[in-house]
């Protein structure tokens, strides 16, 4: 998996280019590759690496001293600075909260700027000196929010011995405990990180604690995790979720009849799955902009996101029985626990018939189950 990233050159050499990309080609993980392109061929070396992280982001200066780099250990970013012509790496800069993004330095390599964010601290735009290592604040008026202090990193034992970590945000001291949310993310390979998030401040206030789980196929832990979901192994995805229950359960998070599921995008169809896979762990459940039906989502996606999606979830012709396997709309007799349905009605990656046809059989089966459409709202 090649990345688009800078290229400058040519270095010389007529025909000649030389380019820094972010790569996972012949690793488990994201690192930092110089590829050069000359008649005789292409060859590449690793510039920076670090064992077990990702490469999230880097920024090269315009004048090619020195690069920026941020990688992802557990969704914590870390930034480290590289001299180029040297290959010096700089130790970890600490940052002012535990996610970054937005990767940018300046034409000499002198400042780096970036958004940081955290749970208590909406995403904000801050600078750097990274000899100093002396930060600044751009944005003179932060947003403003319900906030959280910083969760806890976590670690499920799935049953077939795969580690899954997740981040837990526990209600404060002194509020009555009234039960846990599993919430999850959407993807499949995006990544529940310590960042911030308004959502789960009144949950946490109403005594329900939250746990964020990345169940394998989440992305920021390599490329073996990633694509520990494909096919017919996302049986084991959903069973994650019915692990991350009994772990809240065991662990004295939430008394096993009070763990609710939730989720959006994919986690909303990972909600729906857990619900109908695994009924007897759940009391709750919140589907948001989810798919209930993976064959009904193949036709009535756009075709560019289905054709994205053939290495994930099967082919619609080939995979089709695995397909409806994997379909909570199939299994929807299972599904006892009440259901919230939220979607966008102008949505196009995930319809919002995905959300009318799981409600329309809910009701059908006299379940309870709430739908909840707003009507100019897209897929976000």
């Amino acid at each position: 998996q090649y990345l688009p990233a800078h290229t400058y050159g040519p270095d010389g050499a007529e025909g000649n280019v030389r380019a820094l990309i972010r790569s996972d080609n012949g690793a488990a993980h994201t690192r930092l590759l110089e590829v050069t392109s000359t008649p005789d061929g292409v060859a590449y070396h690793v510039i920076a690496e670090r064992p077990g992280c990702d490469l999230d982001e880097f920024a090269v200066s315009d004048d090619l001293s020195t690069v920026a780099l941020l990688w992802n250990i557990n969704g914590c970013s870390e930034l480290q600075v590289l001299e180029y012509a040297d290959g010096t790496l700089s130790d970890p800069i600490p940052l002012p909260n535990p996610v970054a993004g937005e990767l940018s330095i300046s034409a000499g390599g002198s400042m780096v700027a970036m958004t940081v964010q955290g749970p208590d601290m909406p995403r904000t735009v801050e600078l750097v000196d990274p000899r100093t290592r002396e930060w600044e604040r751009i944005d003179r008026r932060p947003s403003r929010g319900p906030v959280t202090s910083v969760p806890t990193l976590e670690t499920v034992t799935a049953r077939d011995g795969l580690a899954v970590t997740g981040w837990l945000h526990r209600p404060r001291g002194g509020v009555e405990p009234l039960g846990a949310m599993i919430f999850l993310h959407g993807g499949p390979e995006g990544q529940s990180r310590p960042g911030y998030t308004e959502l789960f401040p009144p949950l946490l206030d109403m005594g329900i604690t939250v746990f964020a789980p990345n169940v394998r196929g989440s992305g920021g832990f390599g490329r073996a995790f990633a694509h520990g979901d494909e096919k017919d192994k996302r049986f084991a995805a959903i069973d994650d979720v019915a692990d991350c229950a009994k772990f809240l359960s065991e662990r004295g998070f939430a008394e096993p009849h009070r763990i609710a599921c939730a989720g959006w995008s994919y986690g909303g169809y990972l909600t729906l799955a857990a619900l109908t896979f695994h009924p007897e762990l759940f009391a709750a459940g919140v589907s948001i902009c989810g798919m209930s039906d993976l064959n009904t989502f193949y036709r009535n996606t756009e075709a560019w996101i289905a054709a994205a999606a053939h290495p994930k979830y099967g082919h619609p012709i080939s995979d089709r029985d695995l397909l409806d396997a994997l379909s909570p709309l199939q299994r929807v007799d299972a599904l006892t626990a009440p259901l919230l349905v939220v979607h966008g009605g102008t949505d196009t990656n995930v319809p919002v018939s995905e959300s009318e046809q799981i409600v329309e059989a809910l009701r059908r089966l006299d379940r309870t189950v709430r739908y909840l459409l707003f009507d100019d709202d897209g897929h976000e």
